[in-house]
């Protein structure tokens, strides 16, 4: 199916007390955006559009030029949040005929096989698929409202949900995957809300409205969080290197003690490789096969040789080593 995504980067983050832009964060060595833009590669997507405002700069000289991917700034003098950043996108996509999905850049977490579960959920769908997820503490994100038959009827956004609604524990972590005629559909947002800003949730209840189906499908919670302060970077990162931990070790790695192993997600390594308690292993550090790293080293843009052997407490960057 053609299939284009925009990504909202609009926001300015300020929990992240930082000078960098959110989206622009490390996670497991990659900006959290990257790591979003590697997920949506099996996807075939034609067209990649990012949606950038507040310290759009930093983002710009990162991925301006990637291939398939404009860059459009948010006028904020045509309204706040969301739904209005999303509108923006849309004489960029003027004239496709594919499907649109909408993702966050502070969600590095999404694998790509969610995302094709998705995209198989709404193919040849005249309406809209979303992914949810069910949270044990959902404070602070959208709940999902389904009607007596299972049916999603709308989202909810906490600060405008009673009591009764925020007891619900299904949430919208907010990708959605839109048919064509969303920017015409979108035409009917309003920020008659608590907060006075247009909303993306706001479109399943015009999709209902239209008479046009709402298709959910329930994804881990882990992979949809996000990160909005340091805390929960930590937390993405975490995650992400446990992953990444468990691929080299299903690869043929060998860890003495896997969780002090720190690695980062740009690093490659072969077969039989020997890793010793307390290594880091950063940047694009290359290690060959049958190499044994000491325990508590630290490389960084590395190449370890076949059969090297690094001594204990080798510290070393942009360094080659036989």
């Amino acid at each position: 199916m053609s299939l284009a995504v925009v990504i909202l980067a609009a926001g300015e983050g300020t929990r992240m007390k930082s000078k960098h832009h959110k989206v622009m964060q490390e996670v497991a060595g990659r900006p959290m955006l990257e790591h979003l833009l590697r997920a949506i590669e099996p996807l075939n997507v034609q067209k990649t559009i990012l949606v950038v405002g507040y310290g759009e700069d930093e983002i710009r000289s990162y991925f301006e030029g990637s291939n398939n991917v404009a860059l459009v700034t948010q006028d904020f003098d045509k309204g706040y949040g969301t739904g209005a950043a999303f509108m923006q996108a849309a004489p960029e996509l003027e004239g496709f005929d594919g499907d649109i999905l909408v993702l966050f850049g502070d969600g590095p977490l999404l694998k790509a096989e969610t995302l094709l579960s998705l995209a198989r959920a709404q193919k040849n769908n005249d309406g809209m698929s979303m992914l949810t997820s069910f949270f044990e503490n959902p404070k602070g994100y959208g709940r999902v409202i389904r009607d007596s038959s299972g049916e999603v009827k709308t989202i909810v956004e906490e600060k405008d949900a009673s009591a009764k609604e925020k007891a619900i524990t299904e949430i919208n972590p907010g990708i959605h995957l839109f048919d064509k005629n969303v920017f015409e559909i979108g035409k009917k947002l309003s920020n008659d809300n608590a907060a006075g800003e247009y909303y993306l949730t706001d479109f399943i209840g015009l999709y209902t409205a239209a008479g046009k189906s709402v298709k959910a499908v329930v994804a881990d919670a882990e992979e949809v969080l996000a990160a909005n302060d340091r805390k929960q970077l930590f937390v993405l990162d975490k995650i992400l290197r446990d992953r990444i931990r468990d691929k080299w070790l299903a690869a043929g790695v060998t860890m003495l003690n896997p969780e002090q192993t720190y690695i980062d997600d740009t690093v490659v390594m072969e077969r039989d490789v020997v890793l010793e308690p307390g290594v880091f292993l950063l940047g694009n550090t290359i290690v060959k096969e049958d190499a044994r790293i000491g325990a508590y080293s630290h490389l960084t843009d590395c190449i370890v040789k076949i059969g090297a052997k690094l001594k204990p407490f080798t510290i070393a960057s942009n360094k080659t080593f036989s």
